[in-house]
């Protein structure tokens, strides 16, 4: 029983993960695309939050990998807010994308 809750969270955080990043990409609307930004960098740092508390405490690089993973958000979010141009903010975009995508595959896989 445990275990089907835990796949239908999984499969829950990758639908999510990729519906927040096909449409982060998608949009055209500026107000939607910054506020879809927001999410999914958000939405990585949980998901790295999730991803390095379920490891045990001796798989240290692995969790270290995970938190390096949510800071890419941190950093992609301070990108963001810094610079108003659209090909850094796009740069964001990718770099919190590649990020979270990275991190549901680690969450699923490693």
């Amino acid at each position: 029983m445990a275990l089907g809750i835990y796949t239908l969270i999984l499969i829950a955080i990758t639908v999510v993960s990729g519906i927040s990043v096909a449409l982060l990409f998608l949009t055209k609307n500026t107000k939607a695309k910054n506020t879809l930004f927001y999410f999914v960098s958000l939405w990585n740092i949980l998901v790295a939050y999730i991803s390095a508390t379920s490891l045990p405490m001796n798989f240290m690089p692995s969790k270290l990998f995970c938190w390096a993973l949510g800071f890419l958000s941190v950093i992609a979010i301070c990108i963001h807010v810094k610079n108003k141009q659209p090909k850094v903010q796009m740069a964001a975009n990718i770099l919190s994308s590649a990020a979270l995508i990275v991190g549901v595959l680690k969450l699923l896989f490693f």
